[in-house]
């Protein structure tokens, strides 16, 4: 697994062009890919499944942006869930940290 929160999550994500079958899944808080981001022309359904997490009242990377994110990456086929919180700002919440960890659990036990 990759993980990362903000920039270390959108460097989490850019593991993408090349973890086809090196890694189990990629989690990524309060981050998303870019519009030019050249991982969009590697994502397919066969991409490792990824978990995206945001919360409505972070203002350095807005929730409305994440989620522009994961509708681009469902309409591709990606397995990928959404996971958002109303507070928190742009800090890990516990809730957020125990639905990220049961996220990896699960993944691990589909393995």
């Amino acid at each position: 697994f990759v993980a990362g929160h903000s920039q270390g999550g959108a460097m989490a994500l850019q593991m993408l062009r090349l973890a086809h079958g090196r890694v189990a899944g990629i989690v990524s808080m309060h981050s998303m890919l870019f519009d030019d981001s050249l991982v969009w022309g590697t994502l397919n359904s066969t991409a490792v499944p990824i978990l995206l997490t945001a919360s409505e009242d972070d203002h350095i990377v807005l929730s409305e942006d994440i989620s522009q994110c994961y509708q681009r990456m469902l309409d591709l086929g990606v397995p990928v869930t959404l996971k958002k919180h109303l507070t928190g700002g742009h800090a890990w919440t516990e809730d957020e940290l125990f639905e990220v960890s049961s996220w990896i659990i699960q993944r691990m036990e589909q393995l």
